[in-house]
C-alpha cells in the first residue's frame, strides 16, 4: 500500500494540470499562509485527477465504472 501511495503521488506530481493536488491527495497539512487560509482545492477537479490516476493505474476498463459512480455522486 505504501508503494501505491508513493507511486500515485509521483504520477500526480508529474501531470501538468493535477500536480497541485499532490499534497491534497497525500492528506498532508497545508504549509504557509495562503494554503492554510486562502486556497481551497476544487473538489470536482480533484475527483477528475483521481479518475485520471485510477485510469493510469488500473487501465481504462478498471477505472471507468468507479469514475462514473464518483462523478455521478458529485452532480
Amino acid at each position: 500500500m505504501k508503494h501505491l501511495r508513493k507511486t500515485s503521488a509521483s504520477m500526480l506530481g508529474a501531470h501538468p494540470q493535477y500536480k497541485f493536488y499532490t499534497t491534497h491527495f497525500l492528506a498532508d497539512s497545508p504549509r504557509g499562509m495562503p494554503l492554510k487560509h486562502y486556497v481551497i482545492p476544487d473538489d470536482v477537479e480533484f475527483f477528475e485527477a483521481l479518475a485520471w490516476l485510477r485510469g493510469r493505474l488500473l487501465g481504462p476498463e478498471g477505472g471507468e465504472a468507479a469514475t462514473q459512480s464518483l462523478l455521478g455522486q458529485q452532480a
